[in-house]
């Protein structure tokens, strides 16, 4: 009896030793969430650095006080402009070779950096970044009648929310998720991350109340966000909508050149903008 009682003793031990080592996993990641969510990148170039031509450089004033450097360039008569919001990791420089192709079919450009971004003060957040947006797209207003706005990857999760909050003229998401749990919870199966997640981006709970064009375009071998997110999201968006996916791509090497013919075929398919002018 004593033998067996030891060997209870030393099992509840066991378990009890993993339940804590759990514990402290669990918590670390709770505690973490916000550096493996974003991932930015700094010592940020002037555009020309990146190839672009022909932009300015621009600063919005955020409500708590903060002065974020962004990128704008002009769009030509009858063209849209799109708000730019990439994706976690990086910074807009690194969206060069993405919005180029728009350059020259004659769109105007705006490309919008979150704070802790690119040499930009402040840290970022769900919260934060759509917030910060949301004075990007009012001020881009002043200047353009016509604006389409375009998110990467985690930045669809603020494009949708601009889209569900504002009237645009289009919306267009590249590598999108319904939820970034659902991301999470794939990437770390072990985590309870509906639990854990303090920034969500529910982008399937706003589609439904979106009323403008959607194009969503995703790469089929896309590992880190798979298809089927991009397919969640879809089917609750009323039309007019579009989901291209792109077989042989993955979530980094999309076409830039073929998503901006994609881009540039479903806008004026829809006649976007075509009764507005540029600057």
């Amino acid at each position: 009896m004593i033998v067996q009682s030891s060997k209870l003793n030393i099992g509840i031990r066991l378990l009890l030793n993993c339940l804590l080592g759990y514990f402290c996993i669990v918590l670390a990641y709770f505690l973490m969430q916000s550096y493996l969510i974003y991932r930015p990148a700094q010592n940020l170039k002037a555009p020309e650095a990146y190839g672009l031509m022909g932009f300015s450089i621009v600063s919005v004033k955020t409500q708590d006080g903060l002065s974020l450097q962004a990128w704008y360039h002009p769009a030509k008569p009858h063209k849209p402009t799109l708000l730019f919001l990439h994706g976690n990791a990086g910074h807009i420089g690194d969206r060069a070779h993405l919005v180029e192709p728009y350059v020259n079919e004659g769109f105007g450009i705006f490309l919008f950096e979150y704070r802790g971004y690119g040499d930009n003060p402040g840290r970022p957040s769900e919260t934060h970044n759509i917030a910060d947006a949301q004075i990007a797209l009012n001020n881009l207003r002043k200047q353009n009648a016509c604006i389409v706005v375009y998110g990467e990857s985690l930045g669809t999760g603020v494009a949708v929310a601009l889209a569900a909050q504002n009237k645009v003229a289009a919306l267009i998401l590249q590598s999108p998720f319904a939820r970034l749990g659902n991301v999470a919870q794939k990437h770390y199966p072990f985590l309870p991350v509906d639990f854990l997640l303090r920034e969500p981006y529910n982008s399937i709970d706003q589609i439904a109340s979106i009323h403008t064009p959607l194009l969503i375009m995703h790469g089929a071998q896309d590992q880190l966000v798979p298809v089927a997110e991009a397919e969640k999201l879809y089917q609750p968006a009323l039309p007019p909508k579009l989901l291209v996916i792109a077989a042989d791509k993955t979530h980094n090497d999309m076409d830039s050149l073929w998503m901006a013919k994609t881009a540039t075929a479903f806008l004026n398919q829809h006649s976007v903008c075509a009764d507005t002018h540029g600057d």
